[in-house]
């Protein structure tokens, strides 16, 4: 099993004293590690996620994830001018929900967190956040990650993140690793 008991999806550290982060255990072949990266340009942030395996991912896990792939360009879709970000968030939860993945999505059951995004910019969290019950509307010029995740209690994480600019027409993508599961 995969050592991510903590909330969101974290591995449970190298020591008690630093409780959320990688493990010392090895990584098998057909287990997924989510990384998360975060960047900085010029005092801006970016921030992205993308999902890894050795030698590839149970059928489960891949179906899983090319749902969460879906869901995450149907959140591009909405992420225009006027979109009421807890109306993303509800959308996105009714998408999960409805593939039989509701349990799952955000975090393990019993710590998922409430959101599918948050703004970005001179801190790598900020307004706004792609949440329930927030009636902020997005506007041209924000910034802001979406990241939807699925959590497997029995073999861990799948998720993908990228960053996006807000604009007229809609967004646009500014981190530009590939979508897809990176295979080693």
């Amino acid at each position: 099993m995969s050592s991510v008991a903590t909330a969101g999806g974290g591995g449970t550290g190298i020591n008690p004293a630093f409780g959320q982060s990688s493990c010392l255990r090895r990584i098998l072949p057909g287990e997924p590690v989510t990384v998360d990266l975060g960047g900085s340009f010029q005092g801006y942030f970016s921030d992205q996620t993308r999902t890894f395996c050795i030698h590839g991912l149970p059928d489960f896990l891949v179906e899983a994830y090319q749902c969460l792939l879906e869901l995450h360009h149907g959140i591009e879709d909405r992420l225009v001018p006027g979109a009421v970000c807890s109306d993303i968030y509800d959308w996105a939860m009714g998408e999960m929900e409805a593939a039989d993945h509701g349990e799952r999505f955000m975090g393990f059951q019993g710590s998922q967190v409430r959101f599918v995004g948050h703004g970005v910019g001179v801190e790598i969290d900020e307004y706004p956040f792609l949440a329930a019950k927030n009636r902020m509307r997005l506007a041209p010029d924000m910034v802001v990650a979406v990241e939807p995740k699925l959590a497997f209690r029995e073999v861990g994480l799948i998720g993908i993140e990228d960053t996006y600019l807000i604009g007229e027409a809609g967004a646009e993508r500014l981190t530009s690793s590939p979508q897809e599961i990176i295979v080693c």
